[in-house]
């Protein structure tokens, strides 16, 4: 134990030396240049997320203009955030060529991006369509059982026409 309380003190000024000259390669700008490139990219989202809203609040005619546009940006560019802006596109409930499918998979390819802003807006609207999808189902299922209710009923009430004649 003595040992290994010596041996640390004696590599402790090479540790500091290592961390002093470690930083010293470092451009004199590279963490300023990441802040950059981050502000960017948080940015470009915000941007993103700005087109969507207009589009969302926009007529049917601009929305399917818009929807396809965002298609031809992403066939001729599939960054990310073309991918982002088009899988946020399609993710609208109530916008012409909604593609709630075609938006996950868009979507879940971003889970891994770097930046934060965007793994974590596609991350949360892939959550919001999955949960759309499960209350989908639901309501088909009770949409189902209800129809079958009806026609029972609806043979309870000839059978009991037909009883009276």
């Amino acid at each position: 134990m003595i040992l290994l309380k010596k041996h640390t003190l004696q590599s402790f000024p090479l540790f500091l030396l290592c961390l002093c000259t470690g930083c010293a390669l470092l451009p004199p700008n590279a963490t300023q240049s990441a802040a950059v490139i981050i502000e960017d990219t948080n940015q470009s989202v915000l941007q993103v997320l700005q087109q969507v809203q207009r589009i969302a609040n926009a007529p049917g005619d601009e929305q399917r203009h818009e929807v396809t546009a965002a298609q031809q940006a992403f066939q001729r560019d599939k960054s990310p955030l073309h991918r982002l802006k088009l899988g946020l596109l399609l993710a609208l409930p109530n916008i012409a060529g909604n593609d709630e499918g075609r938006a996950m998979t868009l979507l879940e390819s971003l889970h891994a991006h770097a930046n934060a802003s965007v793994r974590g807006l596609a991350a949360l609207t892939t959550e919001q369509l999955t949960e759309r999808q499960r209350q989908g189902k639901k309501i088909k299922a009770l949409q189902d059982q209800l129809d079958e209710l009806k026609a029972m009923e609806r043979s309870l009430i000839e059978r009991s026409s037909t009883q009276k004649k």
